[in-house]
């Protein structure tokens, strides 16, 4: 994209173009299904793809200028990016009307344009290694877009769109080499979805890797790449010739790919927990790898989403890989790492919910080795929930501690969340008067509170139940017909 722009002052009609090449695939399809002639699709398509002619540099240039400025009008965030484009290839000092008209020859011009287009292209090959129909054909309808020419790939055969992009870019090089690298992963899907023979895969993964090599795609591409490969083997073909050793060999094929994804992955969380999903019960399975990724996950990756997803299976994984325990307090290290995983993974999440079930799972493990911190976690679940949820959590939290002060606080903070509830029920009053003899009983064992037992008395009235002294209850000594062995039978 950083070769010298040839001037070119043609005026371009493509959506004139594409309309009438589409225009006449439609008038070719009726005038096959009416008349019983056979026209050559070879011919055909090449009289089609010869309505459109190719793009210039230039011409490409001042396209993707013009697709940067329109969507930047309509998005934020793509304004953000354009003006981000701006400052860094013509300097803040220029002002903003002089850098968004400047012409296609300023050299300034040419270098934000060309990152726009690099960036939009490494989109686009993201978008095509993929197993999913519509992201690849997004991925071809985006880079048509992106040369100026508007088609619904879906709706096309694939050799006709192939030779209206080759005649398109047929002056830009670099671009056929682009879409050469979406062709493959176009084929790698078609073997994926028709279960055909897996014969041709040495020959695409070889391709994709050298690809890799000249850094024409990402670390990231290939890991999804990789992942794709695996996922193609664990649907091996569907014949009556495949034995159980193949089916055998096609599952570990699976698992090697899979596993290349994960060591190449740097951000890709979705592949790691896939990844893990697929390996965690096979005989082989090495949580340390897991533990590996996500790590590489927690110091590469900016997506809130990410670090916590991160964080959540590296605490799951530990949790479970028990191999580095050893002697010593190797255990209580394990533990702690865990906590620390889970508590890193409370921070990435504003979801109440998700908040509230990792702090049950972290108070489930200090409850073994750390009875304090227990307690303060179990008290920051009570923060996050509300009414008789809080105030059952304060009633069972009492009983943990022993420190007068503590329970005081409990006790308190338990009590004034009866003020919040809207409606007071017997399971209230009930559950107002547990907390009120504890906290009694609790006052009188450490000497005693006047002014809160007052306050107490006050309350009870409103949210406990009245004191009733009821008749006793009378209890009969004799059997149920009233026979009594030993005497009268009185009642007591």
């Amino acid at each position: 994209m950083t070769d010298e722009i040839k001037e070119d002052t043609e005026d371009t009609k493509i959506a004139e173009d594409i309309e009438e090449a589409q225009a006449a695939e439609d008038i070719t399809q009726e005038a096959a299904q009416e008349e019983e002639t056979t026209i050559s699709p070879e011919l055909s398509l090449q009289m089609l793809a010869e309505t459109l002619r190719p793009i210039s540099r230039t011409e490409l240039f001042e396209h993707g200028l013009s697709i940067l400025q329109t969507s930047a009008e309509k998005k934020p965030a793509v304004a953000e990016y354009y003006k981000s484009l701006r400052e860094e290839y013509f300097g803040p000092d220029v002002p903003e009307k002089e850098a968004i008209n400047a012409p296609i020859e300023d050299e300034r011009q040419q270098t934000l344009v060309c990152e726009f287009l690099d960036n939009k292209l490494e989109l686009i090959k993201s978008d095509v290694v993929s197993l999913d129909s519509g992201s690849i054909n997004n991925a071809f309808d985006e880079i048509f877009t992106l040369v100026g020419v508007s088609v619904n790939t879906e709706n096309l055969k694939e050799s006709f769109y192939d030779q209206l992009f080759e005649t398109r870019c047929e002056q830009i090089p670099e671009l056929l080499d682009e879409y050469e690298i979406l062709k493959l992963n176009r084929n790698l899907y078609s073997i994926y979805a028709n279960k055909s023979d897996t014969l041709a895969l040495n020959g695409i993964i070889l391709q994709m890797e050298k690809y890799y090599s000249q850094k024409d795609i990402t670390r990231e591409q290939l890991a999804q790449f990789y992942y794709n490969i695996g996922c193609v083997y664990d649907a091996p073909p569907q014949r009556s010739t495949v034995t159980e050793k193949m089916l055998k060999d096609a599952r570990n094929l699976a698992l090697k790919y899979k596993r290349k994804a994960l060591n190449k992955t740097k951000k890709n969380m979705e592949l790691i927990l896939n990844v893990h999903r697929d390996w965690s019960t096979h005989y082989d399975y090495e949580p340390q790898k897991i533990l590996d990724a996500c790590h590489r996950v927690i110091d590469n990756s900016g997506d809130s989403r990410s670090l916590y997803q991160a964080h959540m299976l590296y605490a799951e994984t530990l949790q479970d890989f028990r191999g580095t325990d050893g002697f010593g307090n190797q255990r209580e290290k394990r533990l702690a790492s865990i906590i620390k995983h889970y508590r890193k993974a409370v921070n990435y999440t504003e979801n109440k919910e998700e908040k509230i079930d990792i702090l049950d799972i972290i108070s489930a493990q200090q409850k073994k080795i750390d009875k304090p911190g227990y307690i303060r976690t179990r008290m920051e679940v009570a923060s996050l929930l509300s009414y008789r949820a809080k105030i059952r959590e304060y009633s069972r939290l009492v009983d943990e501690t022993d420190d007068y002060k503590l329970k005081s606080f409990i006790f308190k903070a338990g009590i004034n969340e009866f003020y919040e509830l809207s409606g007071i029920d017997d399971e209230d009053r009930q559950l107002y008067d547990d907390l009120d003899a504890k906290f009694r009983k609790t006052i009188e064992a450490n000497g005693g509170d006047a002014k809160t037992v007052a306050k107490l008395d006050e309350l009870k009235k409103k949210y406990g139940t009245e004191d009733k002294k009821g008749a006793d209850m009378v209890f009969v000594r004799a059997s149920t017909s009233g026979h009594d062995f030993f005497g009268s039978g009185k009642e007591i």
